[in-house]
């Protein structure tokens, strides 16, 4: 059986980026699991402390433009399910019209993913300090 390639092996955009889109969903859902498993990684790939340390605090991140637009472009998806027309022309311009249907899929498929996470109360490892704290 061959199981199909994770979206970070078969996107066009930077691994970093995945990454940061996913550690932004991960961050939107407090997603401890999420959290905790892709926010080191793009750091690993390139995204800066500081933009991870102001996505996690709920702010828009001060990163490279293409940084803050993909935060743009995430949390528009997330906060008002859709992409205004200047948003949408800006990230297609940026990533391209490929670029823009892989954020886009990487965001609804992790939503899912925390969303089955938080729902299953799955934990982070053992040793790790879960990011998001949970009321009893």
């Amino acid at each position: 059986m061959v199981l199909p390639r994770p979206f970070w092996e078969r996107t066009s955009l930077d691994r970093g980026l995945v990454e940061l889109a996913i550690s932004i969903t991960g961050r939107v859902w407090e997603s401890n699991v999420e959290w905790a498993a892709h926010a080191p990684r793009a750091v690993e790939y390139g995204i800066p402390q500081s933009v991870i340390d102001d996505v996690y605090a709920g702010r828009r991140p001060k990163g490279s433009a293409e940084q803050e637009l993909l935060y743009d472009v995430c949390m528009s998806l997330h906060q008002d399910h859709r992409l205004p027309l200047s948003l949408y022309s800006k990230a297609t311009e940026a990533f391209g019209e490929r670029g823009l249907m892989e954020i886009t899929a990487i965001s609804g498929f992790y939503t899912l993913i925390s969303m089955t996470l938080n729902a299953f109360e799955v934990e982070v490892a053992p040793g790790i300090e879960p990011p998001f704290k949970r009321e009893p």
